[in-house]
């Protein structure tokens, strides 16, 4: 499917870094004129800031036009280590998008942005969320605007 969405012109696929090592070498390769988003989701928690350094690097040298990780907030501290990602990757000239998930990681969501992720994730509505902790489009709109 992901190798269709190239050949019709996607301007983004978003592949898990966890595929199969010879066939994400091959699509990388062939990507032709599509971006390629490489995900690493951590469902359980968020791992030490030196492997998520080390995860956002491989990544990276892997090809990723946009590293994007994502893992559990089980703690207020996670968002902490999940955004001093991307300072740490825009350094490198690398784009990324990097967040938590869960009811503590909100605060990462409203965050990310502000310190220069390439994008974030909300859904327009509530019951649309493809994530736990999302954060509605309105709902971020507003932070942001008290924020500034």
């Amino acid at each position: 499917m992901l190798e269709e969405a190239i050949d019709l012109g996607a301007e983004f696929v978003d592949v898990e870094f966890g595929t199969k090592r010879s066939w994400l070498r091959d699509f990388i390769a062939n990507k032709k004129g599509t971006r390629v988003i490489l995900s690493s989701h951590d469902f359980k928690g968020t791992p030490s800031l030196k492997e998520l350094r080390r995860l956002c690097d491989r990544m990276t040298r892997w090809g990723a036009d946009i590293v994007k990780i994502v893992t559990l907030a089980r703690s207020w501290e996670d968002n902490l280590l999940i955004l001093s990602l991307i300072p740490y990757a825009r350094k490198k000239g690398q784009k990324i998008v990097a967040v938590c998930m869960g009811e503590k990681g909100k605060m990462s969501r409203v965050f990310a942005p502000l310190l220069g992720a390439a994008w974030t994730y909300a859904p327009l509505k509530k019951d649309r969320t493809s994530a736990p902790g999302q954060l509605t489009l309105q709902e971020l709109k507003k932070i942001w605007e008290k924020l500034r």
